[in-house]
């Protein structure tokens, strides 16, 4: 009758030991998961349009006009539009969009940041 209780016991040590162990890890969705297929006609022309297109900036007087997106394109392509948008963002005047900018907000939100990520990793898609 020992001998049944020790196997017992160790039985039931190796089935504890053994759920234990069964940890499960659920990896939380990255920005892009969440956003989906991020594209320029969909969700990237309105943060283009509110941050870079007013009478002063790009669709007036600043270099490039980014009321298109083939209007974009050299600076996607020369890697100036991730550089001013993510690289220098906190710099006041070559992170963009500019402290000087009048009509514009002075920065782009952590939301819009994320989105034009999302869609630079996706070779900026156009739709």
């Amino acid at each position: 009758m020992n001998k049944r209780i020790v196997l017992a016991f160790f039985t039931c040590m190796g089935l504890f030991a053994a759920c234990t162990s069964d940890i499960v890890t659920i990896a939380e969705p990255t920005p892009c998961e969440i956003a989906g297929d991020v594209t320029y006609d969909n969700q990237i022309q309105t943060i283009i349009d509110t941050n870079c297109n007013d009478g002063s900036c790009h669709g007036g007087g600043a270099p490039g006009n980014y009321t298109t997106l083939a209007g974009m394109q050299d600076v996607i392509t020369n890697g100036k539009f991730e550089e001013r948008v993510f690289t220098l963002k906190d710099d006041p005047n070559m992170g963009m969009p500019p402290n000087y900018a009048q009509n514009s907000p002075m920065d782009l939100t952590d939301e819009e940041l994320e989105l034009l990520q999302c869609w630079a990793d996706a070779g900026f898609p156009e739709n």
